[in-house]
């Protein structure tokens, strides 16, 4: 999580301020000044870890955020970001997908001078090209499948490569962006009780490849082609590893 993060803040187009801080806040910096209605039902205790009457186990990051602005209020920053990185604490569903404690990170950018629409779609995307990590693919490839996802047995992140250091006849066989990340996956699938053809591993290729791409170029393994190859990977593009039973 901690490399992740440090890749994040490198890429943000401002300085950036780190703030960590007790998971205890009160219900006025967790709720009341963040919007929330007072009836709203999120703030009931199926969903909120309380430990006294005024405060609670943050369930959000966004819970550091009124104090941080209170504090700038004397003199605010000519620009900056605010990184409120931690475990947020929430009485959660009970499944493989979730968590009651997960990590959590707020990024405010607070200015003296108004932020146009292209200067938030720059952070925005600094954030979004960041190289993701193997958990988070796994999520988004299991996401992207479906039905299918009980026939993925593995993701893995080979390698990660930014923009500026890929060859330009690979940039341009990706279409990948500046900001953005090739990354070599390689995803494993099995079945249980038979053997996967090659079709169908790359059908399935090809799904996870849709859902992952961020690319302006796609290269197929049976659309429009029929081929039975692999292609070569893109910006977070995969590779499907098959393994009969």
């Amino acid at each position: 999580m901690q490399l992740l993060l440090a890749e994040i803040h490198a890429a943000l187009p401002a300085t950036v301020a780190v703030h960590r801080a007790s998971p205890i806040v009160s219900v006025a910096d967790n709720y009341d000044r963040l919007g929330y209605p007072a009836d709203g039902a999120a703030r009931d205790a199926r969903y909120t870890r309380y430990v006294c009457e005024g405060a609670l186990l943050r369930t959000q990051t966004s819970a550091m955020i009124p104090l941080l602005l209170r504090e700038l209020a004397a003199a605010p920053p000519d620009d900056v970001v605010l990184s409120c990185p931690g475990l947020v604490y929430r009485r959660d569903v009970i499944d493989r997908l979730h968590v009651g404690e997960p990590h959590q990170v707020d990024l405010w950018r607070i200015a003296r001078v108004p932020l146009g629409e292209p200067a938030l779609d720059a952070m925005i995307a600094a954030v979004v090209a960041a190289p993701r990590d193997a958990e988070l693919l796994g999520d988004q490839v299991r996401t992207a499948l479906g039905d299918g996802a009980e026939l993925v047995e593995a993701v893995e992140v080979l390698s990660a490569t930014p923009h500026h250091e890929l060859p330009a006849a690979a940039v341009t066989r990706l279409g990948i962006g500046p900001g953005q990340w090739n990354l070599l996956v390689r995803v494993t699938l099995r079945a249980l009780d038979r053997t996967l053809t090659h079709d169908e591993c790359n059908t399935l290729r090809d799904e996870i490849y849709a859902a992952v791409h961020e690319g302006a170029v796609h290269h197929w393994a049976n659309r429009h082609s029929g081929s039975c190859t692999s292609a070569p990977s893109g910006s977070a593009s995969p590779h499907s590893s098959r393994r009969p039973r």
